[in-house]
């Protein structure tokens, strides 16, 4: 009895006072993490995986850009490896995976194969062709890219490059290119990406760039600390790089699947797999050394079928059967399989227990949601009745330490019935701000609402405190009281959270609460060598969602916009509030013709520059009216990343 009391005393003070450290994992949380550590698979194999073939690493903690900036810091992931057992503010099951991806440094995966992992967002691995290196993905920016190249040389030896293979269209993957050689010349070594990558790669954040930029910040937690209370990683990586991003043209497009191609000796067989991890992405065989790269197609961590940055959902169903044709294909020829992220996979059988039960994972997610949907079950509700079957869910590779079962759910809900649930409710709901209004006024005004909220932390109900105090400081965003509670119901469901993104979005969620509107951290959806790079048509679209729909009422105009370097005459037209275009064509009477390189477009694009500066440096020629031209620069919109997610947005 003495015990028991002693035991109910001490977890009552310790609800009681946590709300003066808002930081501390709650009493809830603590317990909530030590029983999912108490019943984590017995297994390590993942750690001697992720250690096997190690040859060395990157001896200085930093890498630069040439002006002395960070690019990447390898020790900040430091607190973790000092740390074997999970701290009570981090889900074990997302612990364990940071602890994993902290290993870094070169390693052999077989004979002919070596991989650099834990320099940037992903991995870049090196195959030995007759006379060279194969490079295949070369990282997100061009410091780390060239700092990987210089441990492979120093450890390997230096050898010339005689490919690069683009696995897919995402930046981590293509963006530290220009790392690999000298004064962007790549001396006509071929450069081979899946059919549509170029489009893919250079659209893929321009036409929704900034807001999904500014998800991407909270997504990846890249301005919070790296500390147990702060980020731990991603669970895809550890933390990915800020350097300088490329992109190049490929001069090899594989176009069909099943194709062969001899590389540098070698020979690569390619599964084509669009339209499920990335729009344009490919897996190979490589029958000389019995492996085979799965790009992203399989992780050591369940997916996204929807990404939390924002992005066309993908479809769980092609997925599997991508899976499912690499299975069939060269299931029992892979000795060893790796991909663009974590540790490879050794040994036949092991390989086709990996590919079946990731196949599984993504066909059980897709097929299950659409049994309870037929059933009349909403998005929320599937989300929160579905669960994985112990033989799926008792794999680590299966966890959503980067993709939620919960949001995957959702996500293939809304591939095939969109956002809307059938509920008339749903149908035409208030904005947040005037339901919130209305929701307060109910519950009997903000100080009551504010006490509940407080009584219903304490009993650890953080995830209904979020949804109602979000009311409040929508409608009432002065209100410091409610905004502190407010984060700290995120940091606690954070604390508690599987996924890498979920903890990073609540906490960077906290942190905009306490700190106001947070600067922008982070790769940009656009900078100017993507821009350059752009295709007209894609330079007129971006353009026409910069367009001030209500400024636009009533005007019209007709501008020929030309470019030089390369050349291209444009008519651009602007009425009804919409801006078209038509390429490769003028009209004569438009009301101004404007003429500029595609470099002076895209310091403009890019907010480095304006029209009149550069009208007054010579680099634009104006014919016609100058009225006119005016008219048109107020009516484009500066749009950039400054804007808040948490807090409301200032009309």
């Amino acid at each position: 009895i003495f015990s028991l009391f002693v035991t109910i005393t001490c977890k009552n003070q310790e609800k009681s006072t946590e709300s003066q450290n808002s930081l501390e994992a709650s009493y809830f949380v603590k317990e909530y993490n030590k029983n999912i550590q108490e019943n984590l698979p017995k297994d390590t194999r993942d750690f001697d995986r992720a250690t096997k073939g190690y040859l060395g690493s990157i001896q200085e903690s930093a890498i630069l850009d040439s002006l002395g900036k960070m690019v990447f810091d390898i020790a900040k992931s430091n607190f973790i490896e000092k740390n074997q057992e999970p701290p009570s503010s981090v889900n074990p099951i997302l612990w364990r995976q940071s602890k994993l991806n902290s290993i870094h440094g070169l390693f052999k995966v077989t004979d002919g194969i070596y991989q650099v992992r834990g320099y940037d967002m992903a991995n870049m691995t090196l195959v030995e062709g007759e006379t060279g290196w194969i490079i295949i993905d070369p990282l997100t920016s061009e410091e780390t890219s060239h700092a990987s190249m210089q441990l492979v040389d120093k450890i390997l030896g230096k050898k010339p490059i005689k490919a690069v293979i683009l696995t897919h269209s995402h930046i981590d993957h293509f963006g530290g290119i220009w790392g690999l050689f000298k004064n962007k010349n790549t001396q006509n070594i071929p450069i081979i990406a899946p059919n549509h990558f170029f489009h893919e790669a250079i659209s893929e954040n321009v036409m929704a760039g900034y807001h999904m930029g500014r998800r991407g910040q909270f997504m990846f937690g890249s301005s919070l600390k790296h500390n147990p209370f702060g980020t731990v990683g991603a669970g895809l990586n550890q933390s990915g790089s800020f350097g300088k991003t490329g992109v190049i043209n490929p001069t090899v497009e594989i176009k069909e699947d099943n194709q062969k191609t001899r590389i540098d000796g070698v020979e690569f067989v390619f599964q084509l797999t669009p339209g499920a991890e990335a729009p344009a992405e490919f897996m190979f065989y490589i029958p000389k050394y019995k492996a085979f790269c799965h790009a992203e197609e399989m992780n050591q961590g369940m997916h996204n079928l929807y990404t939390l940055r924002g992005a066309k959902i993908r479809d769980g169903l092609l997925w599997s059967k991508h899976l499912n044709e690499a299975l069939e294909r060269f299931g029992e020829k892979v000795e060893v399989s790796f991909g663009s992220h974590h540790w490879p996979v050794w040994g036949i059988d092991e390989v086709k227990k990996f590919y079946e039960n990731q196949r599984d994972l993504y066909k059980y997610i897709h097929d299950q949601t659409l049994n309870y949907a037929n059933k009349g079950y909403g998005p929320l509700e599937i989300a929160e009745k579905l669960k994985l079957p112990k033989s799926l869910d008792t794999l680590y590779y299966n966890k959503g330490i980067y993709g939620s079962l919960s949001h995957n759910i959702k996500a293939q809900y809304q591939l095939y019935f969109g956002w809307f649930d059938g509920h008339p409710s749903n149908l035409h709901k208030l904005p947040l701000k005037k339901e919130g209004e209305k929701m307060i006024e109910y519950m009997g005004g903000e100080k009551n609402v504010l006490e509940k909220a407080k009584k219903d932390y304490e009993k650890g109900e953080y995830r209904f405190v979020a949804s109602v105090l979000a009311y409040l400081v929508e409608v009432n965003p002065k209100n410091t009281e409610a905004k502190k509670l407010l984060a700290m119901a995120y940091k606690q469901m954070g604390y508690m959270a599987e996924s890498g993104p979920w903890r990073n979005f609540y906490l960077t969620g906290a942190k905009e609460l306490e700190e106001g509107m947070l600067p922008y951290y982070g790769v940009k959806g656009r900078n100017k060598e993507l821009v350059f790079q752009l295709p007209y048509e894609k330079i007129f679209d971006a353009m026409s969602i910069a367009l001030n729909g209500e400024k636009a009422w009533g005007k019209e105009l007709t501008i020929n916009f030309n470019f030089t370097n390369p050349n291209g005459k444009n008519l651009v037209i602007i009425k009804n509030s919409v801006l078209n275009y038509s390429l490769n064509k003028n009209n004569s009477n438009a009301d101004f013709t404007i003429t500029m390189s595609k470099e002076t477009f895209a310091k403009i694009a890019l907010d480095e520059t304006s029209y009149a500066k550069e009208i007054a440096l010579g680099n634009i020629k104006v014919k016609g009216s100058v009225f006119k031209l005016l008219e048109y620069s107020k009516l484009i919109d500066k749009l950039n990343f400054n804007f808040p997610l948490v807090l409301p947005v200032e009309e």
